[in-house]
């Protein structure tokens, strides 16, 4: 009888539904949505800090098996959408959600979609909490 641990790598690798890449934000969101079973694999697309970053998933209950660090570097949104670009085009992907906060959503959301739109790739996006800005005390800042 197979281990439900070897059953979930196996889905993993067969079937990379879902991709979360994220955008310089709280990592909860992204881990969230690996531990909801929505995304199997995380990306990091990261501009810098790519260590930490990976960390902070592991901490969160992202396995370092489920995480992939994309190679090379990137100063921008559309620079990172190039690079999840290079990873489709090798990775039996359907979709990419890409996690930022709710101000940075339609507008990273609108660059993956130009860039991923010969993929076949479907672009979701997903907001991450910011500590600088609610929606209850957005007035106030």
């Amino acid at each position: 009888m197979p281990r439900v641990e070897d059953i979930r790598r196996f889905q993993r690798q067969m079937a990379e539904a879902g991709v979360v890449t994220k955008l310089e934000v709280d990592w909860g969101q992204a881990a969230e949505l690996y531990r909801r079973g929505l995304a199997p694999v995380v990306l990091l697309a990261d501009l810098h800090e790519t260590e930490r970053n990976r960390q902070a998933l592991i901490r969160s209950g992202v396995p370092a098996e489920a995480i992939r660090i994309l190679p090379g570097v990137g100063c921008s949104t559309h620079a990172e959408a190039l690079r999840v670009r290079d990873y489709v085009g090798s990775h039996p992907v359907r979709r990419v959600t890409v996690v930022t906060t709710a101000f940075h959503t339609a507008r990273a959301r609108w660059i993956f979609q130009r860039v991923l739109r010969d993929t076949g790739v479907e672009v979701r996006a997903a907001a991450s909490r910011d500590p600088e800005f609610t929606e209850s005390d957005w007035y106030t800042k």
